[in-house]
This record gives C-alpha cells, sequence and structure tokens, in this order.
C-alpha cells in the first residue's frame, strides 16, 4: 500500500471517529434534553378555554398547564391552580417555601405579578376588570388594572367598590377614585391626623386639586401641616425635623403674640382645613394648607392669670417636585392678642 492510499486511509478513519463522536454527543448530550427517555406528560382531565381556544389541563400529577389549539404544551403543568386573565395573562399558584402562593404569568411563563399573595381576584367595575390582591404576609391589598400593572403603586389596609367608584383605605383615609374604559379619576380625599390631642379632619374634593395630587402627598401635606401646627404651640422643633421639610427653624412662625399680657397658649381645635394653590410672580406654582386654629391664651390680669379663647389662621406653603411635595414655610395671620374686656359693676347714684 503506498504512501497516498495509507493517507487517504487514515483521513476517512478519522472522519469516520468525528462522525461517531458528533452523533454519539447528539443523541446523549442531555443539555438538549435527547439524552434521557422522558415520560410524556399524560392529560388527565381539560378545563376552562380562552379567546383562541387555548386549554387548561390537568396532568396526572395534580398539576396543572395549558395547551394551545393542537394540544401542545404551552405552560408547563408545574402550577397548583391556574386560572386565564385577560391579555394572555394567568393567575397562577404555586407551593414555594411550603407556602401556597399567588402571582400571574404570561403564555411564556414569565412572572408578571411576583408570588407573594394568598389570592388574586377578578372584579368588573362598569365594563372595566380589575384585580384584587392579597399580600399573604399582612393581608393588605394591591389593586391592578387589566394588564397587571398596579394602581396608586402602594398597598392599602382595604379595597371597597361602590358602583363605578373605588375606595382605598388605609390609616383612618379615605381616597375614592373613579374608574372608566379611559379614565381612572380621583374624585374625594377624606385625610385624618393628630396633634397635640388635636384632631385635624380634610375633606377634598376640588377636581382641581385632586388632578395635580396623589394620596401620598395629601397625607404627607397634612401630616407636615399638623407638625407646623405642634411646633408653633410648643417650639419643640422636632415634630419639623422629624418630617421630611424645610429644616430651617426660622422659616416657621411660633405662636408668640407681642403683647404686654400674654403668658402663653395651647392648641384647642384646628377646623376648616382647605388645600390649594398660589402661583407667584416669576409663574412658580406652591401648595398651601391652611386652617382655623382655635388657642386658648393665658393672660395676666391685676396680678391673676386668666384665659381666653381666640382664633388664628395657620399656613403651611410647600413646593411641589418631582417625587412629591416639600413643606418650605409655616405663618400664622394677624397673630395679635387683646385681652377680654372686664365688665365692672356700677353703683347707682343715691
Amino acid at each position: 500500500m503506498n504512501k497516498h492510499i495509507k493517507l487517504l486511509v487514515s483521513v476517512l478513519f478519522i472522519v469516520i471517529i468525528m462522525l461517531t463522536f458528533g452523533l454519539s454527543r447528539f443523541y446523549f448530550d442531555v443539555s438538549k434534553n435527547t439524552g434521557t427517555v422522558k415520560e410524556p406528560t399524560e392529560i388527565v382531565r381539560y378545563g376552562p378555554k380562552d379567546a383562541s381556544d387555548n386549554k387548561i389541563f390537568q396532568s396526572d400529577n395534580d398539576l396543572y398547564g395549558i395547551v394551545d389549539a393542537n394540544d401542545r404544551i404551552i405552560i408547563s403543568p408545574q402550577w397548583n391552580s391556574l386560572e386565564f386573565a385577560e391579555n394572555i395573562f394567568c393567575i397562577a399558584s404555586k407551593k414555594i417555601n411550603n407556602q401556597l402562593l399567588t402571582g400571574c404569568i404570561d403564555y411564556e411563563e414569565n412572572i408578571v405579578v411576583p408570588f407573594v399573595y394568598k389570592s388574586i381576584e377578578p372584579k368588573k367595575i362598569g365594563d372595566v376588570n380589575v384585580y384584587t390582591a392579597v399580600v399573604r404576609e399582612d393581608n393588605e391589598t394591591i389593586l391592578y388594572n387589566n394588564s397587571f400593572k398596579p394602581l396608586l403603586n402602594r398597598a392599602w389596609e382595604a379595597v371597597n367598590f361602590k358602583d363605578n367608584r373605588i375606595i382605598f383605605s388605609d390609616n383612618n383615609n379615605k381616597f375614592t377614585y373613579t374608574l372608566t374604559e379611559k379614565d381612572f379619576i380621583f374624585s374625594e380625599a377624606i385625610v385624618n391626623d393628630t396633634i397635640l390631642n388635636t384632631d385635624l379632619h380634610l375633606v377634598l374634593s376640588s377636581k382641581v386639586m385632586l388632578s395635580k395630587l396623589t394620596p401620598d402627598m395629601i397625607e404627607k401635606a397634612i401630616n407636615c401641616f399638623a407638625a407646623y401646627s405642634a411646633y408653633a404651640f410648643s417650639n419643640d422643633f422636632s415634630f419639623i425635623s422629624d418630617t421630611d421639610s424645610n429644616s430651617v427653624s426660622s422659616a416657621y412662625m411660633l405662636f408668640s403674640p407681642q403683647s404686654s399680657v400674654y403668658l402663653g397658649a395651647s392648641l384647642k381645635e384646628i377646623n376648616e382645613i382647605s388645600m390649594y394653590n398660589l402661583k407667584e410672580a416669576d409663574g412658580t406654582q406652591f401648595l398651601y394648607v391652611s386652617a382655623n386654629v382655635k388657642a386658648d391664651i393665658e393672660y395676666s390680669e391685676n396680678e391673676a392669670v386668666l384665659t381666653a379663647e381666640r382664633e388664628y389662621t395657620l399656613k403651611s406653603k410647600f413646593r411641589y417636585l418631582d417625587t412629591g411635595i416639600f413643606m418650605l414655610s409655616g405663618t400664622i395671620d394677624d397673630m395679635t392678642f387683646l385681652p377680654d374686656i372686664t365688665e365692672t359693676e356700677t353703683i347707682p347714684e343715691e
């Protein structure tokens, strides 16, 4: 056998070895799921269909998946429950760390809503579907729209429905929205707070104001106004420094009338709370919180300490920021004090 033939035989031998090795890799490469024989999923029963004839099925392992109209599996049977939702989404549940948790997946098994809920329930408002998701840890509720985007981006103690209105409740505060196919409109805010044993109560229904504000902004505004009211009557600046506000104490007026008989004052009532916008000369718009405040004034008269009730107007000024609002200052209108007129007994002439 000459050298050329020997070389040809060697090359052919090497090619045969390479082909054999390649075929072996093709048939036994586990990474391609071709090296092991896997039993096909046995479908025990079919469940509901969606508009495209995709069907939920229960497998022989008592878990659920989805097949398309040609019975090809598009969602593998690994879920404890499955329910069709809108826009190719499914509400699913799965055991995680021995807890049955609920979330949302799409038809490619991507997680759309995290598995942190004990339930996700559909609710129809007029012609619009929304979904209430109850967090397993604290039983708070997050509301999702029909694309499973959270409405208002926060959890609530309760979410209630009345006609086409949704009422979000948290910390004794209530925020009402009107939902239609095109709009999600803020229609009323009721916010409460307490400072120095004095209650604050705001009812805001101005469409103009509500279009500029969120529940978080309103709660913060009332909380900051309450902090300023407490500082004004206590001279304790920690009330304001504990909030996200301007930390310069000179920006906030203390209650201290310039009166020779004035001794001190205590906060009694806060009424008629309002929120409004004012535009300054340079065009910058600011938010104001204003309220009628009743105070008990102590003053001296003929070496006696007397008390008189007076009313004042307190205001907090806020700047609008991309992240919300920021309290700038606090003022008191007409901070004056005159003592009560003492009626003197007149002795009739004889």
